[in-house]
């Protein structure tokens, strides 16, 4: 997350209905309510909340049946800005 803030994740914990303490917390929601949670709460800014929501739906992709293949370098190049525009500007 962008931030260690004690408030805010206190927040993002409300708005999901979760008593946020471990990283495992989350998964008993879906990524996608993650995700609209985690901008709803200030902790991702608008451009990393669409990216996390574009993201979202290329994982779908390759994970399900589509009429659009997702290829290799698909993969490389999502995983590449999803540490570049979320994780290391979350540092």
């Amino acid at each position: 997350m962008c931030s260690d803030d004690p408030v805010r994740v206190g927040k993002l914990g409300k708005k999901l209905g979760l008593a946020i303490t471990h990283r495992e917390d989350f998964d008993v929601k879906r990524e996608s309510e993650v995700i609209k949670a985690l901008y709803e709460t200030q902790i991702v800014t608008k451009d990393q909340f669409d990216f996390l929501k574009e993201s979202l739906v290329w994982r779908n992709k390759a994970a399900h049946p589509s009429d659009v293949p997702v290829t290799r370098l698909n993969a490389e190049h999502i995983l590449t800005n999803l540490v570049r525009e979320v994780i290391l500007k979350c540092k």
